[in-house]
């Protein structure tokens, strides 16, 4: 006679147990998903605000720059520099531009050493 497989029977008790474990890991596998997708969130926060800093940064030198070239001492300098140009008591020098410096000769080719074994059989035995 062919033994049939026993059937797992559960009570009641048991079943309610089994549901309540599913429910739980259900409920973990959520749990889990949302602390990941919030620490993303976290980490994007973060990326913004050192962005947000870096562009303040930018803005107040921006800023800085921008009273500096307002001012006249900018203006002087730039009309110095650029323009070569003098208040009317100054007397305006310029030196001569130096002549480049030669290019340098291009490297010898390097000429092809032969292995040790072949340079000793040279030496020996001539060519």
């Amino acid at each position: 006679m062919v033994k049939r497989p026993s059937r797992i029977i559960l009570s009641p008790r048991q079943w309610a147990l089994l549901g309540a474990i599913a429910a739980l890991v259900l409920l973990g596998f959520g749990y889990t998903g949302r602390v990941v997708a919030n620490r993303e969130l976290q980490a994007e926060v973060a990326r913004w605000e050192a962005e947000v800093r870096l562009e303040q940064e930018w803005l107040q030198e921006s800023q800085e720059w921008l009273k500096h070239v307002q001012t006249d001492a900018y203006v002087i300098e730039r009309a110095r520099v650029d323009l070569g140009w003098t208040f009317p008591d100054e007397v305006a020098v310029r030196m001569p531009d130096l002549p480049e410096e030669p290019a340098l000769a291009a490297p010898a080719p390097a000429v092809p050493v032969a292995p040790a074994w072949q340079q000793w059989w040279d030496r020996f035995f001539g060519r």
